[in-house]
């Protein structure tokens, strides 16, 4: 009965964690769906911001074309030297493009005054301080261009391109905050961008060397030499812009940009590059020119309306795929919400199957589990018949029952033998504890590992240091250290090392024993040092040597008369082992190391020399 209801007891709570756990489940899938729809949403937001700003970049890089162009006709009609009725076409093409690019640009900072960039005021208040500077010289420039050359003003062509040049690079800046911005948002709208920059770059080149030349040819006079210089400049940047262009083209999903590249290129190369080719070599002498003026500026300006009409190609594709980009985020929207839906009635379904087929059978497991985990070894595995995965996760438990039954056996064992090695290793350390020499463990490093009673003695804190740090006291590896020599070797290498005065010892001498330490692979793994202190013993055998070579070096000077000297009784000659008599003075210096100094006794000088006072009166 009482094994009945432990079953009805855990059937409940097996029934109470399946319904907790499926809430749990659709809260949490309900919760994990909103982070998801919540991305969506900002990726849509995101879109709508991309294609916002790329509406303002376009309406901007309109705004750049037209000035480009305006720019470099006013530069070309103030220089021309022809007639003024002739220049009726270029005027009204200078206010064709300066009225576009300013409806451009008066769009791009409408929808500008709700958007919110970092920098976007300031660069917008730099365009608007160029634009004050433009105005004036565009009421100079319109005044000068119905009048001959010879009655325009000096000098304005120049200032009027070098403030034109200031006002295009404004606008290009603030494209630039634009782009970056962008460039966080999305990658191929990004790219586009960088193709429309370099297409502005292109124009921007390839439209003032146009320019130079064509006033070049106009002025019959040759070419200064700053221009020259500049016009080549020019004309390498703009083989690089293209270089850029074809590069930022090159795997682009869509045709239409690449094949309108194609023809611009084609285009600048058979129908502009000639000429230019041909006209720049002459303008360096003045001329004759095989063209005119106007014929030379209308391939150019083919060329740089070719270029305008690519600049419209990427705006186009660009707003395409802003487009684009949008729908697709509205898709995701709905299949996420369609998708969680269903995703959520799926999982109910699941949890039921998995509760009859899973969560009961796994709670009669796991109930045994517990038992086994209290040690009741002797617990009875349910569903071991089952010919499925729970069957198998039984049978592992039947096998995990009988293994547990023999690593309780072994345990037992295990325990004895740990006890016995626990006294084996109290018994040695007490062993080598007792031994007064410094006994150390060191590691490949030469990190101190173990340290017997001796050595801690020297250094408590010695376990964990490098062993010539944690006793001599030095900051680098002891002169022929034999524990490395033993990690080195493999061989026991022993030897006396000289230990210079440190701060932890005095100048001494220590007898060292590296002794290799390996395992089964001959491999060594540590190195154990024993150092006995023979400092007195090598100072003592020092003293004993310097004692011996003073003894020597004092009986090497020293020669000694031993023996029966004969002597003449009157003369006092001494007879040497030759048989010769020899003075008593040469014989010593012979014999010895003994010089003699001459001189007279007392009694001598009394019996010689009477008449001399050679000693005073006594």
């Amino acid at each position: 009965m009482g094994d009945n209801f432990s079953r009805v007891s855990v059937s409940k709570q097996i029934k109470t964690i399946l319904l907790a756990s499926l809430s749990a489940i659709v809260v949490l899938h309900l919760f994990s769906s909103l982070p998801g729809l919540y991305r969506t949403v900002k990726i849509l937001q995101n879109a709508r911001r991309v294609a916002f700003l790329n509406d303002v970049s376009d309406a901007l890089f309109t705004a750049v074309g037209n000035y480009g162009f305006e720019r470099g006709r006013v530069n070309v009609v103030l220089n021309d030297s022809g007639p003024v009725a002739k220049m009726e076409k270029n005027r009204h093409f200078i206010i064709e493009r300066r009225k576009e690019g300013d409806n451009a640009l008066s769009q791009a900072f409408e929808k500008l005054s709700s958007a919110t960039l970092p920098g976007l005021s300031e660069k917008i208040l730099q365009v608007k301080q160029s634009r004050k500077k433009i105005d004036e010289l565009r009421q100079k420039t319109a005044n000068d261009l119905v009048l001959n050359k010879n009655e325009r003003e000096k000098g304005l062509a120049k200032v009027w391109f070098s403030a034109m040049t200031n006002y295009i690079e404004s606008i290009e800046a603030l494209l630039v905050t634009i782009s970056i911005d962008i460039s966080n948002s999305d990658g191929m709208i990004s790219r586009y961008f960088s193709l429309k920059h370099e297409t502005l770059a292109l124009r921007n080149t390839a439209g003032p060397e146009m320019s130079i030349l064509s006033a070049t040819i106009l002025s019959g006079e040759p070419i200064e030499k700053g221009l020259q210089k500049k016009i080549e400049h020019l004309h390498v940047i703009t083989n690089q812009h293209f270089h850029a262009i074809s590069f930022l083209c090159r795997g682009l999903s869509s045709p239409v940009i690449p094949e309108a590249l194609k023809k611009l290129k084609q285009l600048y190369s058979s129908g502009y590059l000639p000429y230019r080719n041909e006209i720049f070599p002459l303008a360096q002498t003045g001329g004759p020119y095989p063209y005119s003026q106007e014929e030379f500026l209308d391939h150019g300006v083919k060329t740089l309306n070719e270029i305008a009409v690519f600049m419209d190609v990427i705006v186009s594709e660009t707003k395409t795929y802003a487009s684009m980009k949008l729908n697709q985020c509205w898709r995701q929207i709905l299949f996420h919400c369609f998708g969680s839906t269903g995703s959520l009635l799926a999982l109910i379904l699941v949890m039921f199957y998995v509760n009859a087929k899973v969560i009961l059978p796994i709670g009669r497991l796991t109930s045994s589990l517990r038992k086994l985990a209290k040690k009741e070894l002797d617990v009875e595995i349910p569903l071991l018949n089952q010919k499925n995965e729970i069957g198998e996760m039984a049978r592992s438990l039947a096998i995990f029952r009988q293994t547990s039954i023999q690593l309780d056996r072994d345990n037992r064992l295990l325990q004895v033998a740990e006890a016995k090695i626990r006294m084996s290793e109290e018994k040695l350390k007490r062993i080598l504890n007792s031994i007064p020499d410094m006994i150390i463990e060191c590691d490949a490093d030469l990190n101190v590992l173990w340290a017997n009673k001796a050595a801690l003695e020297m250094n408590p804190e010695a376990i964990g240091q490098v062993c010539y740090a944690a006793f001599p006291g030095n900051d680098r590896i002891c002169d022929g250290c034999y524990c490395k020599k033993a990690l080195e070797t493999g061989k026991i290498e022993t030897g006396v090392m000289y230990q210079p005065a440190s701060k932890i010892s005095g100048e001494s001498y220590w007898e060292n024993i590296g002794i290799p330490l390996k395992n089964s692979s001959d491999k060594v793994l540590t190195v154990l040092e024993m150092s006995r202190n023979v400092t007195e013993r090598i100072q003592a055998e020092a003293e004993k040597e310097r004692l011996i070579v003073e003894l020597q070096n004092a009986l090497k000077e020293i020669k000694t008369l031993s023996g029966l000297l004969p002597i003449c009784s009157h003369c006092k000659k001494i007879r040497d082992d030759q048989g010769y008599w020899n003075s008593i003075e040469s014989y010593i210096h012979e014999h010895s190391d003994a010089e003699f100094s001459h001189g007279i006794c007392q009694e001598c000088a009394k019996k010689y020399y009477p008449d001399m006072d050679l000693y005073g009166n006594e």
